[in-house]
């Protein structure tokens, strides 16, 4: 989560070290956010959300982001956006083994661990990764509860995490290629700040097979439980959902102007916990088609989608992208969709306060993308590159479920709100290498009005909760001789409100984080850094303080 809010426009919204942590894309909800574990939806079929705090970014090569219409490829949902974790494994002609251990400290006592072990030659890939995590994580931070705000060390928010991974990858021909992996998660926590504690494990396999360059069958289970206790409270409920999802993608391309893809999809969830009468299941299923048209000096994406779920065909969703191909050093984007987003298990089912009747939330977007790239070249090794993008948007979003209270006197789900969205991003990364010297100063600006439009609503006109107006993100990089680099990462995060009625905010606050990476060889690598340069007390979520000044080091060793 720490990777993806200082490197982009997302909101994390985050319950401090080690505890929940999940993603807002443009002004929209955590489980507007689809997560993929390459083409496999991770979000839980109960929430309708990932939980970053247990998807270490660690484990994966890449981790992708798409933001609202860019996301229709993948299936419906994502109306803030996806996020696209994968590991891309490369066959090597000769046979050869590889081992990286990487160690990291931190002065709140946070160890953590991990392995990788692979195996690669002409036709086959084996790959085994550990990552293990075991924290104590005394962080520091301000009690505003207690006269004279002391500074004190965190209770109650011990946790760890065991991540097991095993990827295989065997060519069979030059044609034919099947892949599998297995991922296994244990974690325990306890609840900062409170006395309750949650244990997370989780069963996730996917195999794939591609032939001929123009087919893939994808195939994966997920099994995952979740028991969160209190004894307080007297609280101990136990949950368990189950997925089993297909997909086949079938390519061509006809010619330099004209290329496609056929896509088919089916899901089927499961699902059993303590709020639910009966255990829920629901089968979907959906057909897409993509297409790529190239006139003269436009280019057309066009994505079509039809889904099953429900016993119901879904509104047909879609996805335009108009594209300007000239020879100007900037280019043109023009992009309108339409996508959906289903009603959780949790939102129908659970009793009391489920709603078997709810609607499907309905989403229109619109953006305009203007993005350059000069650069200035001469004969002394000196090269300047700025590569800016400039984002227009607009979201309308009809049918939001929200969970509001009865005078029966428990809370209950319903279609009440109208969303519209509207913003900025300004992304502006300026380079210059200058013979063995290089400099990087890249910056990320989001201004995101997202208000509620709901008729004859208290909250008409208001800015939603916890979604600040203002998001700036600057890092600056300097690296001599790739041995040994310095960066410096600011973030400011505006003014957020923690009520519909905007009547309580929570104060803007700035944040900065000093990296050191040295090579003293070409195989091993140390890593320094400073989280809260500044040693700011802020909140991302009221009533859960974030750790002050700490700092980490890692060493990474590669054989």
């Amino acid at each position: 989560d720490q990777l993806i809010g200082e490197n982009s426009s997302i909101q994390i919204r985050d319950y401090g070290s080690g505890q929940s942590a999940s993603a807002g894309i443009r002004g929209m909800g955590a489980n507007h956010t689809q997560v993929y574990w390459g083409n496999i939806a991770l979000n839980s079929n109960m929430l309708g959300q990932s939980d970053l705090s247990l998807i270490p970014a660690g484990l994966f090569s890449s981790v992708l982001m798409s933001q609202n219409a860019a996301g229709n490829l993948y299936g419906s949902g994502g109306i803030g956006g996806n996020i696209i974790l994968s590991d891309v494994p490369t066959l090597l002609p000769q046979p050869t083994w590889k081992l990286v251990a990487e160690q990291q400290l931190s002065d709140n006592l946070n160890f953590s661990t991990q392995l990788k072990i692979e195996y690669s030659d002409s036709t086959k890939l084996i790959q085994t990764k550990f990552l293990t995590t075991n924290a104590f994580n005394k962080f520091r931070y301000v009690n505003k509860l207690e006269a004279g705000t002391p500074v004190l060390r965190a209770e109650n928010a011990r946790f760890h995490q065991h991540h097991f991974m095993q990827s295989f990858l065997f060519r069979i021909n030059e044609k034919k290629i099947i892949t599998a992996d297995v991922w296994l998660t244990d974690s325990h926590r306890n609840q900062a700040f409170t006395s309750s504690n949650q244990q997370d494990r989780a069963l996730r396999i996917k195999t794939s097979y591609y032939f001929f360059g123009k087919y893939n069958f994808t195939l994966a289970y997920l099994d995952e439980w979740l028991k969160y206790s209190d004894e307080n409270v007297n609280i101990l409920s136990n949950s368990r959902s189950q997925r089993i999802s297909g997909r086949m993608d079938v390519f061509f391309k006809k010619n330099d102007i004209w290329g496609k893809q056929l896509g088919l999809t089916f899901n089927r969830n499961s699902a059993k916990a303590p709020g639910y009468t009966v255990g829920a299941k629901e089968l979907d299923a959906s057909i897409f088609f993509n297409n790529e048209l190239k006139i003269n000096r436009l280019k057309l994406d066009i994505l079509l989608r039809e889904e099953f779920r429900q016993r119901k065909l879904s509104p047909f969703l879609y996805t335009l992208r108009l594209k300007a191909l000239q020879d100007f050093p900037f280019k043109l984007e023009l992009t309108h969709s339409r996508n959906i987003h289903y009603p959780t298990f949790n939102d129908r089912y659970w009793q009391p306060g489920g709603n078997p009747d709810l609607q499907a939330e309905k989403a229109f977007h619109w953006e305009l993308n203007l993005a350059g790239n000069p650069s200035i070249e001469n004969t002394e090794s000196r090269f300047l590159s700025l590569n800016s993008q400039i984002s227009l948007f607009h979201t309308r979003l009809n049918n939001r479920i929200q969970w509001l209270p009865t005078d029966a006197g428990y809370w209950a789900a319903s279609n009440v709100k109208r969303v519209h969205s509207s913003g900025l991003e300004i992304q502006l990364p300026l380079k210059l290498k200058l013979n063995d010297f290089k400099f990087e100063w890249k910056n990320t600006y989001a201004l995101t009005h997202t208000i509620d439009r709901t008729p004859n609503a208290d909250s008409f006109g208001n800015q939603l909760p916890y979604v600040p107006l203002h998001k700036w993100n600057s890092t600056l990089r300097m690296s001599f001789l790739d041995k040994i680099s310095a960066a410096y990462i600011h973030n400011l995060n505006g003014k957020r409100f923690t009520l519909s009625d905007n009547s309580k905010p929570l104060p803007r606050y700035h944040t900065g984080r000093f990296l050191i990476h040295w090579n003293p060889q070409q195989n091993l690598h140390i890593n320094l850094s400073i989280n809260n340069l500044w040693n700011v007390d802020y909140e991302v979520i009221q009533g859960y303080p974030m750790p002050l000044r700490y700092g980490e080091l890692g060493v990474d060793w590669v054989y």
